[in-house]
């Protein structure tokens, strides 16, 4: 399997692991966070928004820029663009060639280049980044009194 085969294939299983935490969100709490420092819940499920679309834009087009930090919408509204987005990047992905996998992409903050890697590294590092804000929200769910999917194995709050 091709490192662009593997990426489409975790993509796709992350994507629906995602989704399940997503939908445990309780929508009236995206304002709760754990310690004054931390980020709320909406913002980041608004972050894991942004990672997508950044993700799309990259296979799209080789270019992204860093999304505007505005307010995030709510939460039907991001879920719908959850579902949307991972939806569109699924469908690019299976179009995705070696070729473009390995063509240099930009990514820019504030106007300026901020990464200026193959499209692959561009993907895989929001990939991950995804991955992290995903787990801060699972361990945000029990205290908005939310119950934890099973994400790699089962949660303590499934049925054994």
């Amino acid at each position: 399997m091709s490192d662009l085969e593997y990426y489409r294939q975790r993509f796709t299983l992350e994507a629906g692991s995602t989704r399940s935490v997503l939908e445990r969100l309780p929508e009236a709490q995206s304002d709760y966070r754990p310690h004054p420092q931390s980020p709320s819940a909406g913002q980041l499920f608004w972050t894991i928004i942004r990672g997508l679309q950044i993700r799309l834009d990259i296979v799209r087009t080789n270019e992204s820029e860093v999304p505007d930090r505005d307010l995030y919408p709510s939460h039907q509204e991001m879920f719908s663009s959850y579902l949307d987005l991972s939806s569109q990047l699924e469908t690019e992905l299976a179009t995705l060639d070696q070729a473009r996998w390995e063509n240099k992409a930009e990514f820019r903050a504030g106007g300026k280049i901020a990464l200026d890697w193959p499209v692959r590294d561009i993907l895989w590092m929001f990939h991950f980044d995804v991955i992290h804000h995903r787990g801060q929200l699972t361990s945000y769910l029990r205290p908005m009194g939310g119950k934890v999917p099973s994400i790699y194995g089962r949660s303590g709050d499934e049925v054994r």
